[in-house]
């Protein structure tokens, strides 16, 4: 029981030294058996109090023993059936308070479900982006060119030279920006359908202006290269940012559908996948 301080436990013990030596034993055991893989100990923080170094849970734990030393004027049969469950709620809190405080001290997750205890290779494999994005990007935005599509998958030719998870963000967004002949801006208004002047890159299609608005939204240091995590973390950034504050679910449908042109039809993605989208976005908060 180390999350306890020496001068709780010995009044722990004490309280129950003339009772059952079953409350001992069954904390040392349970908190044993509990602890295992939570990752208890070093990440757990500390909190200084006046007169003991423990937890919450500490507090609760220590007048929870003079509950059980109060037990003890009760025949031993009734002692130990009510200690027992005494001994289940304390740990209850103590468990309950260790296992907020280690996620506290420990990364963000980053994928969908707690992925605090997987470790860099479970994460590695199962990937950033999750299943429903991957999808969808994929079949109604990139296509097969994945994090380096330019429109039309221009970057298997007129801009073959041009590899976006290579580049800076900084680059990526002077790419954008440029105008006149020979420009991907000027490439794509003469070759889509409604002869508009936009500049998307990448797995989320993300034009110029949209790039530049998280930018500065989330002061990105412009040298960092726009790979495949980068871009990620800009898309799921930008996707709760536009939905967090709306507060239907129809009103979120219709806010990606404005975003992203290849969700703008019903008959192109469903509400259902729409709404298996949306709820993936807010479990990457």
């Amino acid at each position: 029981m180390k999350f306890l301080s020496k001068e709780r436990m010995e009044l722990f013990e004490e309280s129950l030294k003339d009772g059952p030596k079953v409350a001992a034993d069954v904390i040392q055991d349970t908190a044993k058996e509990a602890g295992k893989g939570r990752g208890l100990g070093a990440q757990t923080k500390k909190r200084k109090t006046p007169n003991f170094a423990v937890s919450g849970a500490g507090d609760a734990l220590y007048e929870e023993s003079q509950r059980s030393a109060a037990l003890l004027q009760k025949t031993p049969e009734d002692t130990q059936k009510q200690q027992s469950q005494s001994i289940n709620d304390i740990l209850a809190v103590v468990m309950s308070d260790i296992e907020k405080e280690t996620k506290k001290s420990l990364p963000k997750g980053d994928t969908l479900g707690e992925t605090n205890y997987l470790t860099q290779e479970e994460k590695k494999q199962r990937g950033r982006l999750g299943p429903v994005a991957e999808k969808l990007m994929t079949s109604k935005e990139s296509g097969s060119g994945g994090y380096d599509a330019l429109y039309d998958q221009s970057q298997k030719g007129t801009f073959k030279e041009f590899k976006p998870t290579e580049m800076t963000i900084g680059e990526v967004l002077e790419f954008q920006k440029k105008r006149g002949a020979g420009s991907y801006a000027s490439f794509v208004k003469a070759n889509n359908p409604k002869g508009t002047l936009s500049t998307p890159v990448g797995k989320f299609q993300y034009v110029g202006r949209t790039l530049q608005d998280e930018v500065d939204n989330n002061d990105y240091d412009l040298n960092t290269k726009f790979d495949e995590g980068m871009q990620d973390t800009v898309f799921y950034n930008h996707a709760n940012r536009i939905i967090k504050n709306l507060k239907t679910q129809e009103g979120k449908r219709s806010r990606m559908r404005s975003t992203w042109e290849g969700f703008k039809s019903k008959k192109s993605v469903s509400d259902e996948e729409l709404d298996a989208l949306i709820s993936e976005i807010e479990d990457r908060k």
